[in-house]
């Protein structure tokens, strides 16, 4: 087949509003969708980009995530080869073992990581870990960086993490700490070339340190998904915004911290709930890995937390570590908040993008 291709390729002519490429949305909550996305997107999302976290011509580029992920194509590689810089491609499967050998091997400047693999790397005994000393800069995104994680990634590795936050609709990192003033736990500040506003549930926006759901406008934004008309409209909500479905509040030092999505508030015992506060207290225990917090109908029909947790192999699962976990997160969790149920699993699914996949544990 590639013999019979002609080695010499023209440039295709193309404009700044062609359709260039598709995004997909994460898909944690439902089936990932299409986002159409014109030259012009990719061009701003890259300047943005470079204003906060630029690439040099000397830099090597390391990813995790595969590159079928937004972000990981982009920093990991569209933007380095845009700024000249040199990229690592890998074949392998995505594993703490596979990355600390095509660091030893690559010797790279700069790691596009996600929270998964922070952890999986920090649990990699000493002995078979690799030096980071070559890396410049780590960066994280696609999931909720914790304090928690942050502090246990600082004590391990002694570098700082740059998380930073976008989507699939508006094609860039809208949020992000910056090199030298990272604020563990905070999604960040507003990068060049976006605005943010935070609205309540009648569209209004609301002050500092309040919550509600983010909305972002940016020239990079997308006008639609592909073949979801209804989703489209509750989305791209005119004027060029974008309507986040993520619940934050803004501090008065103007960093982001992020809450939740607002699809998977629960309501228990009439109060509105975000999963996300109680899988951050688990995450505080030792002997829990990872683990995600669902609202779940009972066998009377009443909504009730369930918690899927991933145990250390220091302890065993069962009954009793059922009930620490839950004594632990009675101690620091209002009553009504502690998980009613709680499973232990070998692994939690992951989508794609390696985010844990809530749709599926929705229908286990």
């Amino acid at each position: 087949m590639l013999d019979s291709v002609s080695g010499e390729l023209d440039p295709e002519p193309t404009h700044r509003d062609d359709i260039a490429f598709w995004n997909f949305s994460g898909g944690t909550t439902g089936k990932p969708k299409g986002v159409p996305h014109m030259h012009r997107d990719g061009a701003i999302a890259y300047e943005s980009f470079q204003h906060v976290l630029g690439y040099k011509e000397n830099d090597v580029v390391l990813r995790v995530p595969k590159l079928f992920f937004h972000y990981s194509r982009d920093l990991g590689l569209m933007f380095p080869l845009r700024a000249g810089a040199s990229v690592v491609l890998f074949p392998e499967r995505t594993t703490a073992e596979v990355i600390f050998e095509l660091i030893r091997k690559h010797k790279p400047t700069v790691l596009i990581n996600v929270p998964t693999m922070m952890r999986a790397m920090i649990q990699t005994p000493e002995s078979e870990r690799s030096d980071l000393s070559c890396l410049r800069r780590c960066m994280s995104s696609g999931e909720l960086l914790s304090a928690q994680l942050y502090d246990q990634w600082i004590k391990t590795f002694g570098m700082e993490v740059v998380n930073r936050f976008g989507s699939a609709e508006s094609c860039m990192g809208y949020l992000c700490n910056r090199p030298g003033a990272v604020v563990p736990g905070s999604s960040g500040t507003a990068t060049p070339m976006t605005e943010l506003k935070i609205i309540d549930e009648k569209g209004s926006e609301v002050a500092k340190g309040s919550s509600g759901v983010l909305m972002v406008r940016c020239d990079a934004s997308a006008l639609c998904y592909v073949r979801d008309h209804e989703k489209s409209k509750r989305t791209f909500v005119g004027d060029e915004w974008i309507n986040t479905g993520d619940l934050f509040f803004q501090d008065d030092k103007d960093y982001f911290w992020y809450l939740g999505r607002a699809d998977e508030m629960v309501k228990v015992s009439g109060v509105w709930v975000s999963p996300l506060e109680i899988e951050r207290c688990l995450q505080e225990h030792p002997h829990v890995k990872e683990c995600a917090v669902l609202g779940i109908n009972d066998k009377d029909g009443l909504i009730v937390l369930k918690a899927y947790v991933k145990l250390s192999e220091s302890i065993e699962a069962g009954e009793r570590a059922s009930e620490e976990l839950k004594r632990h997160c009675k101690k620091k969790l209002a009553a009504y908040k502690y998980p009613r149920s709680i499973e232990f699993v070998a692994d939690l699914p992951k989508t794609g993008q390696g985010k844990i996949d809530r749709r599926f544990l929705r229908g286990a």
